[in-house]
């Protein structure tokens, strides 16, 4: 066992190294690629147990499936658990993970959510006949506690695998480290819970005075969630990772999932922004949300009538439902909510280019469908060379590899291959289309890195994005009475400030059509609830708190505000685990090796 995860030899390999597919074990669907065009043929176990591709790149398939509607048929009246392990198995080869297997991965991702009542569906709008569907039913009341709980199984099934061949020598484990300390990282957490060969770390700030010798001899048996406690972010051991508008806690869990040098140790904010496991887990509650819709909506002629989605800015939501949408489920549009008063998809529709915040002139607020944007060391890439690039949210000022988050690269891909496609007349073949659109992108990336926009782009990608999109400015008063009008004309039904973003923004969208006289194909819009209500009760309390007042408090609110109680007692549960304090890089490494070590000795 070497004496750090960080001084492992240089030559070591992830499990997932060194194997291509073929034709025979593997489909179309089934074999994955490069956005960046450079590397072709991968498992899907690569997706799972690396963030990126050598190149730099993010996994997609080689090939999406066109479903028929007789498979929709097939599927209409299944349950959630089923309609996933379908999708799964789509793009999972069985000679990875056997059939069984992926039902008991499935089940186990499910364990501990509302299946039952997975993605409830009601109407909140009389006049547009408007639904929504709650997808926050997880831990940590966001919604993708399935999409979540996958990654963190899929992860473990797969190191297990390889461990299993390692009878005696030193097993495979990975150290998720994880520095948002929000909603998301809490989720996380519970996610990974339980994980036989995944350590999950969470780095909070604190003012805890740490107790005598835990940051020598952590007490970390019995689990496998820890959390550091970051005592005095500002000292002159972190003062180092004030390069960017992240938090001094990101900084710490980049550079070290940087340093590992075999993918031991991860950084869970860049792990999410390329995970296709999570995407898929997307992929599969958009298709159950459509059958949910026509089991509300007699009228719905079943696989024929479309459905237009509203989302709150959340790129990862967007592109599940653009590829739900190439597999044949009948979605009309994709109406995207955004604060912004110009973000840069919006530009990107409206005229042709997509231009960083900085080339725009706004440098405080975050671009539309640039949610989560990660830095990466890729030695394949051009232009290395340390920059500053506003990129609305965080301003990067070093190896500005990510300049779009993953979902948003792996939709520029899709456009540039139809493009692609189209432009060939199938004169090459579907290969030499691939690597022409990864060739694309990389052209983009640099015309993003090094001039801060590309554009204009082809009138057909143009279009074809056109068709699909539709980008919707809401602002905070208008959200918050949208909250207000639907907890009025719902019974008391309570939504969060996204669900309501996308409930005014969808409302716009239809307007804005047939003021244009638009023969929109959608008969049914469906807005996604993303976000528990009772994550952030002070929004309802300015949006709510007058009503409240006189007209009493609905049955659903005093469920919300009870389900807050409960959050914030798991939080404050989860804050007991605090057992480990670090004032110093030094300090944060140390323990994560402890950590990461005990955990790996456990399994031998």
């Amino acid at each position: 066992m070497p004496l750090s995860v960080y001084d492992a030899d240089e030559e070591a390999v992830s499990p997932s190294s060194a194997y291509r597919t073929n034709t025979v074990t593997h489909s179309d669907s089934q074999r994955y690629l490069s956005t960046r065009g450079e590397d072709i043929g991968f498992r899907f176990q690569d997706t799972v147990l690396n963030s990126l591709s050598s190149d730099g790149g993010f996994y997609l398939p080689e090939g999406t499936p066109k479903l028929s509607l007789s498979d929709l048929t097939k599927w209409k009246d299944l349950s959630f658990r089923d309609v996933a392990l379908a999708i799964f198995s789509i793009f999972i080869s069985p000679v990875e993970i056997p059939a069984e297997h992926l039902g008991q991965i499935v089940d186990a991702s499910l364990a501990g959510l509302p299946n039952a009542s997975f993605a409830p569906v009601t109407r909140v709008d009389q006049h547009h006949g408007l639904y929504l569907a709650e997808l926050y039913h997880g831990p940590g009341g966001l919604h993708d506690g399935f999409g979540l709980k996958a990654l963190g199984v899929f992860l473990d099934y797969f190191l297990e695998k390889e461990n299993m061949s390692l009878a005696g020598q030193e097993k495979h484990h990975v150290t998720v480290i994880d520095g948002l300390a929000g909603d998301v990282g809490f989720a996380a957490g519970q996610a990974f819970r339980g994980r036989r060969n995944v350590s999950f770390v969470s780095l909070q700030p604190s003012t805890e005075t740490p107790s005598t010798g835990t940051s020598e001899s952590p007490d970390i048996s019995g689990t496998n969630v820890h959390v550091i406690g970051m005592k005095s972010a500002s000292s002159q051991d972190t003062k180092i990772f004030f390069l960017t508008s992240y938090t001094p806690e990101q900084q710490i869990a980049r550079q070290l999932a940087r340093e590992s040098k075999t993918g031991s140790v991860q950084d869970l904010e860049t792990l999410l922004c390329g995970s296709w496991p999570r995407t898929l887990a997307g992929i599969a509650s958009y298709f159950y949300v459509y059958f949910q819709i026509a089991r509300k909506v007699p009228s719905l002629k079943f696989g024929r009538d479309k459905v237009s989605f509203g989302i709150p800015t959340t790129d990862w939501d967007i592109i599940a439902a653009f590829v739900a949408r190439r597999m044949g489920l009948p979605v009309e549009r994709i109406i995207v909510a955004t604060s912004q008063p110009d973000g840069p998809l919006d530009r990107l529709w409206a005229t042709g280019r997509y231009e960083s915040e900085s080339q725009a002139g706004n440098n405080n607020s975050a671009p539309a469908m640039m949610t989560t944007t990660a830095t990466w060391k890729s030695e394949h890439l051009e232009n290395n060379d340390e920059a500053s690039l506003s990129l609305g949210q965080h301003a990067v000022q070093t190896e500005p590899e990510f300049l779009v988050s993953g979902h948003v690269e792996r939709l520029f891909w899709f456009l540039a291959y139809d493009f692609v496609t189209m432009a060939g007349h199938d004169i090459m073949d579907a290969e030499w289309d691939r690597r022409q659109a990864g060739g694309e992108i990389q052209t983009w990336l640099r015309k993003l890195r090094s001039k801060g926009g590309f554009g204009p782009v082809y009138q057909d990608v143009l279009e074809s994005g056109r068709r699909c999109f539709g980008c919707e400015r809401t602002g905070r008063p208008q959200v918050q009475g949208t909250v207000a009008e639907v907890y009025q004309g719902c019974g008391g039904l309570v939504v969060d400030l996204g669900a309501a973003a996308a409930i005014k923004a969808s409302i716009k969208s239809i307007k804005t059509e047939k003021m244009a006289g638009s023969r929109s194909q959608a008969t049914v819009h469906v807005v996604l609830g993303l976000g528990d209500p009772a994550l952030k009760v002070e929004d309802l309390e300015e949006a709510l708190g007058g009503l409240a007042r006189t007209q009493g408090v609905s049955t659903c609110l005093q469920k919300v505000l009870n389900r807050s109680r409960e959050l914030d007692e798991m939080r404050a549960a989860g804050r007991i685990d605090m057992h480990i304090m670090a004032e110093s890089m030094d300090e944060v490494k140390a323990a994560v090796e402890t950590i990461t070590w005990a955990a790996v000795e456990r399994t031998e």
